[in-house]
């Protein structure tokens, strides 16, 4: 069985830099980013209260991980969906993000 750790940068760096690594750290959305990316739907969307927030998320994590060290981490809404028409850019910072891992169940103790 495993299941998800989240890590340090340290031990994020180390994995990466592991030629028996199992799997390899990705970084997911911690507390602070939810409540930026609430924050930045409420006040860009359309419609806020139709704006599904897991996706959001999800969103966020695919260009934390996409982004290179150093790399800005940024969301966009799509015209369509904001107040102004147009196309509205969230860019994130690594503190909103954590890293996690999956380690297997014996290997978590």
């Amino acid at each position: 069985m495993s299941q998800v750790k989240i890590i340090t940068d340290a031990e994020a760096r180390e994995i990466f830099g592991a030629e028996d690594a199992e799997f390899f750290p990705v970084r997911k959305v911690n507390a602070a980013g939810m409540r930026v990316i609430n924050n930045w739907v409420v006040a860009i969307a359309n419609e806020p209260s139709k704006q599904i927030r897991a996706a959001w998320f999800a969103d966020a994590e695919k260009s934390a991980n996409d982004a290179a060290e150093g790399e800005s981490i940024i969301v966009e809404m799509p015209a369509r969906m904001t107040r102004t028409h147009c196309p509205e850019c969230l860019r994130m910072e690594q503190e909103h993000f954590d890293w996690s891992v999956i380690v297997r169940a014996e290997k978590a103790a």
